[in-house]
């Protein structure tokens, strides 16, 4: 049985993945203004702006193509 996997997929999801979880951890420095890492903290936060929306990228690219797999009622 060959895989349908696409690795680049797996590997942007886990990278998104991180992504979020900085996103979700680092509003802890939120809470004091100008505080000793802000600034670092403001920064990663920048850097991770691009996770959510490739994670609605990736749930696209793999249902593009559902239908060469299911049917439209087995699917919803």
């Amino acid at each position: 049985m060959q895989s349908d996997r696409k690795l680049y997929l797996s590997i942007l999801s886990v990278i998104s993945c991180i992504a979020v979880v900085y996103l979700h951890a680092n509003g802890v420095f939120w809470q004091f203004s100008y505080a000793r890492y802000w600034k670092t903290a403001n920064f990663i936060e920048v850097l991770c702006y691009f996770a959510v929306p490739v994670f609605f990228m990736i749930s696209g690219a793999t249902l593009m193509d559902y239908r060469e797999h299911y049917s439209t009622t087995v699917f919803f």
